[in-house]
């Protein structure tokens, strides 16, 4: 009899989001829109699209899509209650609501709520015509009491006042957050036992304090489940940052100041919502100080070991009022160096806990333990000592087995009397069979990390069979492949398997693998760098050993006694990095699957070298002048890849006639490189080709024709003047890298490259134009062309290339834009940047999908910016108009909600600036143009996730090098639409404390209900009951004037008071020393 475990089945939900709306309405709308913005997210919403027969009444299928949704959003418009259709699925959701099934959030499409709620206007009329019908009135109330319960709860209020696309984002952001922070279900096997430890985690985040920034850190030992409390956590309270971002696996992602600057974009991504410009760590740490203070983030580093991986990503004084950093580690000094505010030590499981964790893992679902296994259940949880991961794996390696094959796997557990979690972990690994065993051990010591693909690959040419092998080490949870197609294991696990090499031989020349772990800073004192360097400088390797891979943090000489491979006959991986050796060996295994040398020191592979079960062969910035000898060479069927980057000593390449299946060639940065031997053109399995930085060379053949070629660079060949002709088919072709070449022309057969997405023609400064053909492209999506100065024209019939996405012609002589580049529909990026002179359509019309325009140094005078710029470019994130020579720009960029950022450096003749800004946008920077009077020479205004406008200015004053950062006076129209909607988005019902806003203004706002001036005020507030709404709270603005700059204000505070004597307060202000002598004030909330 198998084992099984009882549990529930949870809900089923098909969908996330459920759309009811009147068709004629708001379908191809404001409906359209959200749908699309809701699915872009990722959230699956059902709408109706006409395909479910509609009748007189609702039918099943609708209401099941109800039953099975988690939220539902009904937009109520005017002509909703003249059909039945919705007034039923109205009802169906008002029942379910009630029966807590679901969530409900009512839109109120340009009718009022009161209307709603007691059926007036446009609704009145619709009620009156059903109840004209008798067969309906049985109905009627049902419909009534539905729409008067829906319109009492909190929802939006769509009319003339706010933009549909702002009402859509915050819906489809609100739904977001609440799925991502959703908790768990109770069959969440992540959940067992974390209850308590979630509360101690936010007991130390204290979210309730609203203006430290305050660090916690988790820390414990391998597999005790600090990830697993992290994610939770982070889920939990995600939705209560204005961004968020989770970095896991930080200690294995920043092992190069390259890694690094990857996770800093995806910080900037995820937090910033930008981050392409980080080109080094440097200069992601100054961008990541500079513009995170002004943000309330939550930011989680998982698995960190050393101090410097914190320090290059985030600073506690970078983050703004309430932000909260989680750090994960196993090494508690890095937690107190750093400076955390608190350490949480993960606690094991405890009996009961574990207990539970296990028999979820070890029995199947739907069935009842049997009592047979109670006991030895309780002696394997007993034995796991409380820790997930051992209890996890056990569980795994123990499900679906007889009683007798667990009364035997307990017994070995009990053999072996040592607590180290290691032997727990293997017994997972003795269950494998022996080409199991070779692939887990190869994964462990050697490809951690790696692609899944190409070490698939090169265990397969081991005769390995990775496909069964990898999958049963996938069920075992010995593997994971994880995000960018990598493989791997749990650190314990790795470490499991490496014991299972030790445990091999005492002698490490008899040992299967030979490696040293380039992320031990000290290696030099490691057991695995005396047993490699011994084996290798003694000659004490045998054919035992299956691979080596010496991959060295720091230069490292190895004297060699004679030559290190000679005895290791059956040797299939070797991978050297940072070692020098004081000879050259001269034998290679001809077992060899990998060769991988960096800096190979001599000048060819040994002549008695027979790669003829060469998989790939890596030899970059190596002294090698000649690959390899010819004339006894055998021919290579399974050689996929050649690397020999950066070979300096390189003048021309192999014959390639004995690698007919190579599909992967990189010579980037063979600087002498002149020739390619002619076999190069016959490889047809040939996917990518990288010629970058070959500057000697000055020939390709007159034609190509490479069936299989993805990939073709030949970036920065300067000498090359010349493209080959296109011949037979290349549709595979999709990225072509021809920047910084001297090529002068591209041939007509471009046009047969019908499947190219990218063309990168940067700086090419011969090129004198573009053939027509390439508008035969019509699969291209990214076109570069900045930096060709002879380029005056783009083809006039660009507009063909219906997928374009990004066409960048900066620093061009291009003075007029053909007409057809506005049937560009897809356009998103356009850069013309420097190109002088630059005449512009009349109309931008027709490109709405365009993000990002950069018209800056064209010389544009006034009036060259179309007026419909804020009707037709309605998807504009980022718009640069610097260095132009306009006077003004149009009043309609207000337009642009979507506009986040504005640049006009140096518009000299610049004087204006629009009435009213786009609420979203942040920053418009205009440095050095003077315009109005009353404007400081540099100015920026800014403006939060919420909307709110701030002013920062910079002035010299005294030293020229010496800048002051003060508050300065905005004009009105600039603050009052962006200021309302900051204030309507802070204050709502979950705000429970006060909260306080410096306002650099003038005046007491016109959007105000009351005004009065005085040292005391008494302010008569309305009755909630006569204007149909209730009382969330005050805001209240305190404005007052700072005579003399020497004035220093110990304390400025204000008392409040209620007339019942119910409520008092007395507040007392920021501190406002950097204050100009001038106006100034404070904007005050109290809750209810």
């Amino acid at each position: 009899m198998l084992p099984s475990s009882a549990s529930s089945t949870p809900k089923i939900r098909a969908h996330d989001v459920f759309l009811s709306f009147r068709g004629e309405d708001t379908r191809n709308s404001f409906t359209d829109h959200l749908y699309h913005a809701l699915n872009q997210r990722g959230i699956d919403t059902f709408r109706d699209d006409e395909k479910l027969k509609r009748g007189t009444f609702i039918g099943p299928e609708l209401l099941k899509a109800i039953e099975e949704s988690s939220f539902a959003v009904v937009i109520l418009s005017k002509e909703y209650a003249s059909s039945t259709w919705c007034l039923d699925e109205l009802a169906h959701i008002v029942e379910c609501m009630k029966k807590r099934e679901l969530q409900v959030f009512p839109v109120f499409y340009h009718v009022k709520p009161s209307e709603v709620r007691n059926q007036t206007g446009s609704l009145s009329q619709a009620f009156a015509k059903h109840e004209e019908k008798t067969v309906l009135l049985g109905e009627v109330g049902k419909w009534r009491k539905a729409l008067t319960e829906i319109a009492i709860i909190s929802g939006w209020v769509l009319d003339k006042a706010r933009g549909e696309s702002e009402v859509i984002q915050e819906i489809a952001n609100k739904i977001s957050n609440i799925l991502t922070s959703m908790t768990p279900s109770d069959n969440d096997d992540r959940l067992v036992g974390m209850n308590s430890r979630i509360e101690k985690m936010e007991a130390f985040l204290d979210l309730k304090e609203r203006d430290d920034v305050r660090t916690i850190g988790i820390w414990g030992m391998g597999g005790i489940g600090k990830t697993t409390l992290a994610q939770l956590v982070f889920n939990n309270i995600c939705n209560q940052f204005q961004a968020s971002c989770f970095l896991g696996n930080v200690k294995d992602k920043s092992k190069n100041p390259d890694l690094v600057v990857s996770l800093q974009k995806v910080l900037f991504k995820k937090l910033l919502y930008s981050g392409d410009d980080i080109h080094n760590v440097h200069m992601g740490i100054n961008s990541l100080s500079r513009r995170l203070p002004s943000k309330k983030v939550l930011i989680v580093l998982d698995d960190l070991d050393h101090k410097k991986q914190i320090e290059d990503l985030v600073g506690m004084d970078w983050l703004g009022p309430g932000s909260r950093i989680i750090i994960t580690t196993r090494n508690e000094h890095l937690l107190k160096a750093y400076g955390v505010h608190h350490i949480y030590e993960v606690e094991k499981l405890n009996d009961e806990e574990a207990f539970q964790l296990f028999c979820k893992k070890a029995f199947k679902k739907g069935h009842k333990m049997a009592d047979d296994y109670t006991n030895l259940s309780k002696g394997v949880v007993k034995y796991a000592n409380g820790l997930p991961l051992a209890l996890e794996v056990l569980g795994y390696a123990l499900c679906g087995r007889e009683l007798g094959e667990w009364e035997s796997e307990f017994a070995k557990l009990k053999e072996h009397h040592d607590d180290n979690i290691i032997d727990v972990l293997r017994i997972s690994y003795d269950g494998l069979d022996e080409t199991e065993k070779q692939i887990f051990l190869d994964i462990a010591c050697f490809f951690k990390g790696e692609d899944h693909d190409r070490v698939f690959n090169i265990l397969d040419a081991c005769d390995f069979y990775p496909k069964r092998g990898i999958r049963v080490l996938k069920e075992k949870c010995l593997v994971k492949v994880i995000e960018g197609n990598r493989l791997w294991m749990h650190d314990l696990v790795q470490q499991m398997g490496w014991s299972v090499v030790l445990r091999d031989s005492l002698d490490p020349g008899e040992r299967s693998r030979l490696w040293v772990n380039e992320s031990v800073s000290d290696y030099k004192d490691s057991r695995s760098w005396h047993d490699v360097n011994n084996v290798l400088e003694d000659n004490l390797g045998t054919i035992s050993v299956h691979g080596i891979f010496l991959t060295l943090p720091a230069k490292e000489e190895i004297e060699l006694d004679a030559d290190p491979f000679s005895n290791m006959r059956v040797l299939k991986l070797l991978r050297i990095c940072n070692a020098n050796f004081s000879k050259c060996p001269e034998y290679f295994s001809r077992e060899l699957r990998l060769l991988e040398w960096h800096e190979y020191p001599s000048e060819s592979l040994p002549q008695s070298f027979r790669p003829s079960a060469l998989v790939e062969l890596k030899l970059p910035s190596s002294r090698i002048k000649q690959l390899w000898h010819e004339r006894h060479l055998p021919l290579m069927k399974k050689l996929g890849l050649i690397d020999l980057s950066n070979c300096k000593c390189l003048t021309k390449t192999p014959d390639f006639s004995k690698v007919p299946y190579l599909m992967d060639l990189t010579l980037e940065g063979c600087e002498k490189l002149s020739e390619l031997h002619p076999t190069i053109w016959d490889l047809q399995h040939l996917v990518s080709l990288n010629l970058k930085g070959c500057e000697c060379l000055e020939i390709l053949p007159h034609s190509i024709c490479w069936k299989s070629l993805q990939t073709f660079i030949a970036s920065g060949c300067s000498r090359l003047e010349r493209f080959p002709e296109i011949v037979g088919n290349m549709k595979h072709l999709s990225e072509l890298h021809l920047d910084r070449t001297g090529i002068r022309e591209l041939p007509l057969s471009i046009e047969r490259l019908t499947n190219l997405i990218l063309l990168n023609l940067r700086e090419c400064k011969n090129l004198l134009s573009l053939p027509s053909s390439i508008c035969s492209l019509t699969s291209l999506k990214h076109v570069y062309l900045s930096g060709c100065k002879l380029i005056d024209q783009l083809p006039e019939n660009i507009g063909k290339l219906e997928h374009l996405e990004e066409l960048y012609a900066c620093q061009t002589a291009i003075r007029r834009l053909p007409m057809s580049i506005l049937l560009l529909k897809n356009l998103q990026s356009l850069c013309l940047h420097g190109c002088k002179g630059l005449k512009l359509p009349h109309s931008f019309s027709g490109l709405s999908s365009l993000i990002s325009l950069d018209l800056s140094g064209c010389s544009l005078d006034e009036g060259a910016i179309p007026d419909d710029i804020g009707r037709s470019l309605s998807s504009l994130r980022s718009l640069g108009l610097s260095e132009n020579n306009f006077v003004s720009i149009p009043e309609s960029i207000s337009r642009l909600c979507e506009l986040k950022e504005l640049t006009l450096f140096k518009c000299s003749n610049l004087r204006l600036l629009p009435k009213h800004l786009p609420p979203s946008l942040k920053p418009l920077v205009a440095y050095d143009c003077p315009m109005q009077t009353n404007y400081p020479e540099t100015l920026t205004i800014w403006t939060s996730d919420k909307g709110i406008c701030f002013l920062k200015c910079q002035e010299s004053e005294g030293d020229e090098d010496e800048t002051r950062h003060d508050p300065r006076p905005i004009p009105e129209e600039h603050v009052k639409q962006p200021f309302a909607k900051y204030l309507k988005d802070l204050i709502g019902p979950e705000l429970e404390q006060e909260i306080e806003l410096r306002v650099p203004h003038t005046a007491i706002p016109h959007w105000c209900s009351e005004y009065q001036s005085g040292t005391s005020v008494t302010i008569q507030l309305s009755d909630p009951e006569d204007s149909n709404s209730s009382w969330m709270g005050v805001a209240l603005f305190v404005f007052f004037e700072i005579l003399d700059q020497s004035f220093e204000m110990e304390e400025t505070f204000c008392r409040f008071q209620a007339s019942d004597g119910l409520f008092q307060k007395r507040s007392v202000f920021a501190n406002f020393e950097n204050f100009r002598v001038g106006s100034h004030g404070v904007c005050w909330y109290q809750p209810a």
